[in-house]
């Protein structure tokens, strides 16, 4: 493991948090025939969550990329990226500061009650850019972060745990908990989701949507915005109009 512990960047001015959390994203995904991994190269942006008030209620700004089976539920899933968590989540709060993590959850099923890790923490991030995986390997299916296995999962966890037999969709997403949450990166700094792939047995293939047409999923709120780029429309750019 390699940590990144340097001071995190100044983050912007947060907006105050709606009454109600839900969750939503920003991104795209795709259902695929014998799917073993996905990828993404993730910018980091030090996205705000919102201010709280005199209630608390559950905040975060994640980005990730993930495998995932919706049969019988929607928590049959592996994914990692970054987390910025805020002080009342399911996330870990962290002081405050983003990290880089991962997530297993399967529904109950053919191996026993319903089982989430949770947000596990790897170790905090502040720059740059990373590579985040998770991809089939031998007995187990490997988190990576810049191509270092951080976690692993056997395989039986994807490909029998799962109901239909294993990974059917992967997704490259940016989530928010609440709508004072940041979506993606100032207008002035649109965040990437770059290099955008999955993994069959066939090897690793482009995932891409024409040039500038907009992500799949671009939530409900008018300040979020999603839509694709890169020199083969590989890549996802996010961002959030509300932060110059």
């Amino acid at each position: 493991m390699v940590a990144i512990d340097a001071a995190q960047p100044p983050t912007a001015a947060a907006v105050a948090c709606e009454a109600t959390s839900t969750n939503k994203w920003l991104g795209d995904g795709k259902n695929v025939l014998g799917l073993i991994g996905a990828s993404s190269q993730i910018e980091f942006i030090n996205r705000a969550v919102c201010t709280q008030g005199e209630h608390f209620v559950d905040s975060w700004a994640l980005s990730w990329v993930s495998i995932q089976n919706g049969t019988g539920g929607p928590n049959n899933i592996l994914q990692t990226g970054y987390a910025k968590c805020g002080v009342s989540s399911s996330c870990g709060w962290n002081g405050g500061n983003s990290y880089v993590w991962y997530y297993y959850g399967r529904n109950a099923g053919p191996c026993g009650a319903k089982f989430q890790t949770g947000v596990v923490k790897i170790y905090n991030v502040s720059s740059g850019l990373h590579d985040f995986a998770v991809l089939k390997s031998g007995t187990h299916y490997n988190v990576t972060v810049d191509s270092v296995v951080e976690a692993q999962r056997s395989v039986s966890d994807i490909e029998t745990c799962w109901e239909g037999g294993g990974a059917s969709s992967a997704g490259w997403y940016n989530e928010m908990l609440n709508n004072g949450d940041q979506g993606g990166g100032p207008s002035t700094n649109h965040q990437s989701l770059d290099n955008n792939a999955y993994l069959t047995g066939t090897g690793w293939h482009s995932f891409t949507h024409p040039l500038n047409s907009l992500c799949v999923n671009t939530a409900a709120l008018p300040n979020w915005h999603c839509q694709w780029s890169g020199s083969y429309s590989d890549r996802i750019y996010t961002w959030d109009d509300r932060f110059p």
